[in-house]
């Protein structure tokens, strides 16, 4: 099982779910032994914690219930902005209730479903519906992952040099002189300790309003465009902190919006 003449997975993001036992903790154990950079996605935090200690090579975990599909985007997102986009995803996540099929209820056979079947289809699925809605011509995110549309709709590495590189070959320029064409922008990344007890959903709406004169997008939390930048706040689906990122011409400017979003933020916790 772990002859790696049979595949190469060196240098490779893995995310496997269901990672705390069974399959899915072994086929996460293998990889990583094999030279994998593994992600490994399940609700027990501790187990996670247990195999990520005792497993040799490049690991990480993110403790999530990713039954729930209205957070299925939420958790993918978070997941890839930390770790990039994935190479391979093992959907090792299932249920198995072991009952007689005389005893299986409605309700049970449903949440089966939904881990077994349903879970797998949405998490492939969360990068690429939105782009449809709108038409995208090309999606992407800040860690590099291309969708190309006139293509497929999946993630794809090849397209993405195949696109850089014909900008090269068609303007007979260096990738240098590519990117001075282009204004250079900082992003200041930034998170928050958060507690139980507070309500950040409320903090997010206080600043809505605060805000209302500017630009506002509620898609993925709370976006506030200013005339000279953004920042962008963000609540963890996988951890007890929410994030603040802003951008713009400049680090001493993007780390002045964060700053200005951190203490506002505090005032209000």
């Amino acid at each position: 099982m772990r002859n790696q003449t049979l595949f190469d997975v060196t240098g490779k993001t893995v995310f496997v779910t269901g990672a705390s036992s069974g399959i899915g903790k072994a086929a996460a154990t293998c990889l990583a032994e094999c030279g994998a950079k593994v992600v490994a996605i399940a609700r027990r935090e501790n187990a996670l914690k247990i195999w990520s200690q005792n497993t040799s090579g490049l690991t990480s975990f993110f403790s999530a219930d990713i039954s729930n599909r209205e957070k299925i985007k939420d958790i993918v997102s978070e997941i890839t902005s930390k770790e990039g986009d994935p190479d391979i995803l093992i959907n090792a996540a299932g249920l198995n209730t072991r009952e007689h099929a005389d005893d299986v209820t409605l309700d049970g056979w449903n949440k089966t479903l939904d881990l077994n079947l349903s879970t797998p289809f949405f998490m492939a699925q969360a990068v690429v519906e939105k782009m449809k809605e709108t038409n995208a011509i090309i999606g992407g995110e800040g860690n590099g992952g291309i969708i190309y549309p006139e293509l497929h709709y999946g993630r794809d590495a090849l397209v993405g040099i195949a696109l850089f590189l014909t900008q090269l070959a068609e303007r007979k320029i260096s990738a240098k002189t590519l990117r001075d064409s282009y204004p250079n922008y900082f992003i200041s990344k930034n998170k928050i300790q958060l507690t139980p007890e507070i309500d950040i959903d409320n903090v997010l709406s206080t600043l809505v309003e605060k805000y209302e004169e500017e630009q506002i997008t509620t898609i993925d939390g709370l976006k506030i465009d200013f005339e000279d930048g953004w920042a962008h706040l963000r609540k963890s689906n996988t951890e007890p902190i929410i994030r603040i990122y802003a951008e713009s011409e400049g680090e001493e400017k993007a780390n002045s919006f964060a700053e200005k979003m951190i203490n506002e933020i505090k005032e209000l916790i």
